[in-house]
């Protein structure tokens, strides 16, 4: 039997006195044992409770924990771009890089990971955390960025944002070990000034990879708008007219899917195509290799060595070992007790008739 408080101990004491010395007092100036018993049962039920908020409990089973030294910063491209479908049956780039992000996630067992989204901006999406079921079931909702809000992306929006996270990890913890690993197309939207570089978070960290998504040939990228209906289109361009609209001659006429982006040059949808050369650089900036994925394979990720750490064995506890309910379970019986008690005294009360004064 060992003890896992829910609270600190310190906060169950604190809490407990008030009542204990309450009935205490009341007990010691009952005048009869038969008046002390109701003080008494509610005196164990205040006990029961704090034993309770103890946490009683069973050590669990000897379980394997793979524990290492290395910190995983993953970049993943959430722009516009990437809800290319570019591999056929409506799956986007975006589609892809969650399933290597699994796999990510299964090469760096025990690490810790962060996960950073660029579009428009570049901001962390998960900090660096042991919980890889946390980082997969967060990048499973991701979504590319908002169209109609686009203002035009940069494959090196995140440069400034991941120099800043590995400063802050060397400095915290200079021994562990950082990987990055970069997710992305190459393409870029937006308009700027001068060169662009990654150079920023070069040196700061110890192995990565830059791995592309896309392909030569391209996709059309649906939008990703909260509100895209066909319907609310018709009713706009007809002035709320009830006929049912038109089919329309392009992807964008689907009721049950948004509308692809359209090329404004031609009127039909836009197609992203990746860009290799960007991607290349962005390696090199890094000092890291380049991969192109594609569907079917998994990413070659750097090895890091022994830093991986090895299994050890530790002591958990399941929720089927814990027995807090038990005493919990047994106070409120008792105080269950005590109010029943109580209302039937007061029912009596109620119901006596008044004695006559002669």
């Amino acid at each position: 039997m060992i003890f896992d408080p829910v609270i600190s101990v310190g906060w169950i004491v604190f809490l407990l006195i008030p009542p204990l010395g309450f009935t205490i007092w009341q007990i010691a100036r009952s005048g009869g044992m038969r008046a002390r018993i109701s003080p008494i049962r509610r005196l164990v039920a205040v006990l029961l409770l704090g034993v309770a908020a103890l946490g009683p409990a069973i050590p669990g089973g000897t379980t394997k924990e793979i524990r290492s030294d290395v910190d995983v910063f993953v970049l993943m491209d959430t722009t516009t771009s990437s809800n290319a479908e570019d591999y056929g049956d409506g799956r986007t780039r975006l589609d892809l890089m969650k399933q290597d992000l699994r796999s990510v996630v299964e090469q760096y067992g025990g690490a810790r990971y962060s996960l950073i989204t660029f579009d428009s901006a570049a901001q962390v999406r998960v900090p660096l955390i042991a919980d890889p079921d946390a980082v997969l079931s967060l990048a499973d909702t991701l979504q590319v960025e908002i169209t109609d809000y686009s203002q035009g992306s940069t494959p090196y929006q995140a440069n400034d944002l991941l120099a800043e996270r590995l400063t802050a990890s060397r400095k915290d913890h200079p021994s562990r070990v950082r990987v990055v690993v970069y997710m992305g197309d190459g393409e870029q939207t937006a308009t700027v000034d001068g060169a662009q570089s990654f150079s920023a978070a070069k040196g700061l960290f110890d192995a990565g990879a830059v791995l592309g998504y896309g392909t030569a040939q391209g996709g059309p990228m649906r939008e990703n708008n909260a509100e895209v209906f066909v319907d609310d289109q018709y009713d706009e361009a007809t002035g709320g007219a009830t006929a049912p609209p038109t089919p329309q001659p392009t992807p964008s006429a689907s009721p049950t899917q948004p509308p692809y982006l359209v090329d404004p040059s031609t009127g039909q949808p836009a197609i992203s195509k990746i860009d290799e050369t960007v991607l290349k650089k962005i390696a090199s900036d890094l000092g890291v290799g380049y991969q192109h994925r594609a569907p079917g394979s998994s990413p070659t990720l750097p090895d890091v060595g022994n830093r991986l750490g090895e299994q050890v064995e530790v002591k958990k506890l399941s929720i089927a070992e814990r027995l807090y309910w038990i005493p919990a379970i047994a106070a409120f019986l008792l105080l269950a007790w005590e109010l029943f008690i109580g209302w039937r005294q007061l029912a009596e009360l109620r119901t006596a008739k008044p004695k006559k004064v002669n």
